[in-house]
């Protein structure tokens, strides 16, 4: 069966690969690459943020 692998933003596929099983077809919703960089996902954390509260 094959797995399309769609980006939730772009609506492009961004991955296709292939599972036993059945034939037909799956579409997965994620985030490509491209769009990911976009919106900063891809960034690494930062943590030296500290929190204070009242």
């Amino acid at each position: 069966m094959k797995v399309y692998h769609t980006c939730d933003y772009c609506q492009m596929i961004y991955n296709i690969s292939e599972v036993e099983g059945p034939e037909g077809a799956i579409e997965i919703n994620g985030v490509c690459e491209e769009c990911s960089q976009e919106i900063g996902l891809n960034e690494p954390p930062i943590s030296n943020i500290r929190h204070y509260y009242n």
